[in-house]
């Protein structure tokens, strides 16, 4: 199964809604995503998130997600725009967090668990205004979990630049009920730029000239 999200659908300063591409929305404290030209990393658009003062401008699979996911697989693209310290994706089970991915002061990536503990963080800096990939491999147990975060400066490359992990025999849960893709945190006002973000039980998504084109496929 892969769903993705291309933001080809969409109007360039149009608010992204629940049911086009995603199934949720948080618009919460003034919060925003909208369709943009500033964000395409593919095609002509992407998504431009915006914090409010909540928790952030992001999007979100929930009931899509087929239920009891032993493993999986996601891919984001992305461009910051400013210095940006807030999250890139969260993974998340009966609103628990599983997994977060998250910016440091200086741009690296940094990998949490279910308790918010580092589990590695990248000694590579991601750029500013420059689209990059992150892939990310879950397979889901309470004694033998398994998290791998691979970074791609060349967003259309085979080859990341580095690799996270994999983090082996780690008590991440056995159940995912929602994927977040935009900023948790950061601060208001801060934004970030993501585009073709996807989510697959079948194995690593790649880059973009190798997924299949619709956005939904079983």
């Amino acid at each position: 199964m892969i769903l993705r999200a291309s933001a080809e659908m969409g109007v360039d300063g149009a608010a992204v809604i629940p049911g086009n591409e995603w199934d949720s929305i948080n618009t919460a404290g003034g919060s925003s995503t909208v369709y943009s030209t500033l964000a395409a990393v593919h095609g002509a658009m992407g998504f431009k998130a915006v914090n409010g003062t909540g928790i952030g401008g992001y999007v979100g699979w929930d009931t899509s997600l087929p239920a009891n996911i032993p493993e999986m697989w996601t891919r984001m693209h992305a461009i910051i725009p400013v210095n940006y310290t807030g999250q890139l994706s969260q993974f998340r089970y009966q609103t628990t967090p599983i997994l977060r991915l998250v910016f440091n002061n200086s741009n690296n990536l940094r990998v949490t668990d279910s308790t918010n503990t580092a589990l590695g963080i990248s000694s590579t800096v991601l750029p500013l205004n420059s689209a990059f990939r992150v892939e990310t491999h879950l397979v889901l147990s309470t004694t033998a979990g398994v998290i791998e975060v691979r970074i791609y400066l060349s967003p259309d490359s085979n080859t990341p630049t580095e690799v996270l992990g994999p983090y082996t025999g780690l008590n991440i849960g056995t159940g995912i009920d929602s994927l977040w893709f935009g900023p948790v945190g950061g601060g208001s006002g801060a934004t970030l730029y993501h585009d073709d973000d996807a989510f697959s039980t079948e194995g690593w998504l790649g880059p973009v000239n190798v997924m299949p084109i619709a956005w939904y496929y079983v």
